[in-house]
């Protein structure tokens, strides 16, 4: 009863210093124009998957199990979520109007908090799943626990896509958040 006991708190403790290694990169794309529609039309030439912007990550997980006497439990847990943000640079020229800039402005700020989101709700997930496997109880079989554990990582990912997916429908994927451009 100790052992679990100590093992109970320790976890605890752990658990409330889980923090995921997380590697951010951001790649642009040169969008030149003068005009709206001059800049739209280069826009839609050069971005990818019909988008303007976008974020890219993933999330892995590893952990080694550490038996003691008839007992196994996680141990060295470490989870790592690399996000690539996907972004439109405007190299505007000389004679761009004031209106214009303004334009590009407040869609290019939309857009990024837009995309920050979607960063956000990764490293949420990225902490839930380091937080779970800390949480793990230990299990007699290291097999089972191994099984239980990538089982539980892999529920809170799936959730988490889903969650990414209903934050573009409900955004309109940014447009609703002003993320449009003219």
């Amino acid at each position: 009863m100790y052992k679990k006991l100590l093992w109970l708190l320790l976890s605890i403790c752990q658990a409330s210093y889980a923090d995921p290694t997380i590697d951010i990169e951001t790649e642009y794309y040169t969008v030149r124009g003068s005009t709206p529609d001059n800049i739209r039309t280069d826009m839609n030439q050069k971005r990818q998957d019909d988008y303007d912007a976008y974020t890219k990550w993933h999330v892995e997980w590893y952990f080694e199990t550490a038996r003691e006497d008839d007992f196994c439990e996680l141990d060295q847990i470490d989870v790592t979520l690399d996000v690539k943000f996907i972004l439109p640079q405007w190299q505007p020229s000389r004679h761009v109007s004031d209106e214009v800039e303004t334009l590009w402005d407040d869609y290019y700020t939309a857009l990024v908090e837009h995309e920050d989101q979607h960063k956000d709700i990764a490293v949420e997930m990225a902490e839930e799943i380091e937080n779970a496997l800390y949480e793990l109880e230990g299990e007699s079989s290291c097999k089972r626990l191994k099984k239980v554990a990538n089982a539980t990582a892999n529920d809170i990912l799936d959730e988490y896509k889903e969650a990414q997916k209903q934050f573009d429908v409900d955004t309109d994927h940014g447009m609703n958040e002003g993320a449009v451009f003219p």
